[in-house]
């Protein structure tokens, strides 16, 4: 286990590009399916890394920014935003994702966010 690495790597800014590429290959995958009768657009904001949103040619969009301390997601298509925040383990040498307190995987943040957008 490189805990150093490990440790290093549980920051917003790593998060969130991770949280980028997670999303994009989510909205990717959606718009490869035969029944998506709309599609989503993946923008990643070209001034900087801390912001990027999907849109949806009907439904709204999701829009995803990156400060000092949280995630935070919010959308036309969400009901209520969230943000995700980070607390490192000691014990067990690991980063987790919070949402609202309960620890999250990368797939069930972007699942979260992009739920109302591509299937409501």
């Amino acid at each position: 286990m490189n805990w150093v690495k490990a440790r290093g790597s549980c920051t917003i800014r790593s998060t969130f590009k991770a949280l980028r590429e997670r999303v994009k290959a989510d909205v990717d995958e959606f718009n490869r399916l035969e029944e998506a009768d709309r599609g989503c657009i993946f923008a990643a904001d070209e001034r900087g890394r801390d912001f990027f949103s999907v849109r949806s040619t009907g439904n709204g969009a999701v829009r995803f920014q990156a400060n000092h301390t949280c995630i935070a997601v919010a959308g036309t298509a969400q009901d209520n935003g969230f943000s995700v925040t980070l607390r490192w383990d000691d014990e067990s040498d690991t980063c987790h994702l919070l949402v609202d307190g309960q620890p999250l995987e990368l797939w069930q943040i972007s699942k979260r966010a992009l739920t109302p957008l591509l299937f409501d």
